[in-house]
């Protein structure tokens, strides 16, 4: 008997930080095998992991910051919307612009966070997906 693997969570952020802070935060609901995370500190990197594990892995939510040196975060999140259409997006950014929020509607994002995070919104959104 196989057993289902959890809900896999994307999250991609230039900030190594930013992966400490997520998994310390999301520390119980991975202990509870209620979700997996994935980080990757490049957008491209996981562009290509998306690519090769869209029709093996449960990815539910694409957690994405904006300003990234390798490709912003608007681009990213249109090309993996091409690959993941059904997947929830959430934007992270230090900048509340009304530009961004725009840009970010447009691509249909979920939720438009600014940093500091609030986590609980972000679990909530996590349940959501789930």
């Amino acid at each position: 008997m196989t057993t289902k693997s959890p809900p896999l969570i994307l999250a991609v952020d230039d900030s190594a930080k930013m992966h400490k802070i997520l998994q310390a935060k999301l520390k119980s609901e991975i202990a509870a095998d209620k979700i997996r995370l994935q980080f990757f500190a490049d957008p491209n990197t996981c562009l290509k992991f998306i690519k090769d594990n869209k029709d093996q892995q449960n990815m539910i939510l694409l957690l994405s910051d904006i300003s990234m040196p390798s490709l912003d975060g608007f681009t990213f999140l249109h090309v993996a919307r091409n690959e993941l259409p059904d997947i929830q997006f959430v934007v992270t950014s230090a900048h509340d612009s009304s530009d961004f929020r725009e840009q970010a509607k447009q691509l249909g994002v979920k939720a438009y966070l600014t940093k500091p995070l609030n986590f609980e919104v972000i679990k909530e959104l996590i349940n959501e997906a789930a």
